[in-house]
């Protein structure tokens, strides 16, 4: 099955041969009888959309199986989850998709002169890759994480913990005594140098130790943009940092010593931290369009700007779908005989014109418009 991206997102919303069937089927993947749910619900799609098809068109009985074929294809192989959350079915002529989608959708079917991509918008995977390092006295560990998961990286010399960077130091402590004054005949008054305190030596050990791990890592991440975040008890963190030279170091977790949790125990303390710094640069621009004079909000302006190459950037609530007439300012979420989904159409020509497509959760616009343009002009 291909995955969503935004060639995929671009190839639905800018098909324009009728008649296009659209079925969004969110997976029921709770209780027993999940399975049979999302059976049933997907048996009532076909229904719907084969209604559909009788009703608005001239398709002859052939043509329709044709077009329906696809849904009944994956009706038969048993839908199940497998990692995701819904399956967009995408069916006209000439075009047949099925795309596993991780995403939430609406439940729906939709036969019409475009397909309904706007949903789509949610399932098109973002930069989302950080790294993370585990730090403790015993153990190092490094990973590559997404908002999935979690998987160990292979770098070359990484010091296995803190003895095996620094094994060839002797860190005892000693007690050196040279000649001094002599005071009568036996005496001898000697000078004596004692080493760092038990606190000062194991901090200069660990900014050694750390220092040897940054020198592996720079091996992986010197070309790598991607934030890194450095979790382990918060003293030795801070030593980490005076030994840090990668410039993307995001922040530090004190999770105390993390040498006996597992891959999804790490995951599930770092990928909240590391979704808010991921979305920085979402938000910013989120934040630019809230107080920008050039945001405007209303279907079909924000089509038509679309269409003239004048829209930077383009904010879509993907399950909030807008219909109407690209010519008429009549706009609703139902759909009407004739109509158009206007966010699909935005989201064709946008792409199409070089701009940037986002996602905007509910009420981060003011106003809470289903979409929102920042306009370059």
């Amino acid at each position: 099955m291909p995955s969503v991206d935004l060639d995929m997102l671009r190839d639905l919303s800018c098909w324009q041969t009728p008649p296009c069937v659209s079925i969004y089927l969110p997976l029921n993947t709770t209780g027993p009888t999940s399975y049979d749910a999302t059976r049933v619900a997907l048996k009532t799609m076909i229904g719907n959309a084969r209604h559909q098809l009788q009703t608005d068109t001239t398709l002859r009985r052939a043509a329709i199986d044709e077009l329906l074929a696809p849904a009944h294809a994956l009706l038969e192989a048993r839908p199940s989850p497998a990692g995701f959350r819904a399956y967009g079915l995408f069916s006209a002529p000439g075009c047949s998709i099925e795309a596993p989608l991780d995403a939430v959708v609406p439940a729906l079917s939709v036969v019409a002169d475009r397909f309904v991509a706007a949903p789509l918008v949610a399932a098109i995977p973002t930069d989302d890759r950080f790294y993370l390092l585990t730090l403790s006295h015993n153990r190092v560990r490094f990973m590559r994480g997404t908002h999935h998961r979690l998987s160990i990286v292979a770098v070359p010399d990484l010091p296995a913990g803190c003895a095996n960077a620094l094994w060839y130091e002797d860190h005892e402590r000693r007690l050196n005594v040279h000649g001094g004054a002599h005071y009568g005949s036996d005496q001898v008054i000697g000078t004596r140098h004692g080493s760092p305190s038990g606190h000062d030596l194991h901090k200069d050990q660990l900014l050694r130790y750390f220092r040897a791990v940054d020198r592996a890592l720079w091996t992986v991440l010197r070309a790598e943009v991607a934030p890194l975040f450095v979790a382990g008890v918060d003293h030795e963190l801070a030593v980490y940092r005076q030994a840090n030279h990668y410039t993307h170091l995001a922040g530090s977790l004190d999770i105390g010593n993390p040498e006996r949790l597992s891959l999804d125990e790490l995951h599930a303390k770092v990928w909240p931290i590391a979704a808010r710094t991921l979305d920085r640069a979402r938000r910013a621009l989120i934040d630019r369009a809230a107080s920008s004079p050039t945001t405007i909000t209303a279907l079909p302006a924000i089509l038509t700007a679309c269409c003239q190459g004048r829209v930077a950037a383009l904010f879509v609530q993907p399950n909030r779908l807008q219909w109407g007439r690209a010519d008429a300012a009549d706009v609703h979420s139902d759909r009407r005989p004739g109509d158009v989904e206007l966010v699909t159409a935005s989201i064709c020509a946008a792409l199409q014109r070089g701009a940037a497509i986002h996602v905007a959760g509910a009420d981060e616009l003011p106003g809470d418009p289903p979409v929102a343009a920042l306009l370059r002009y």
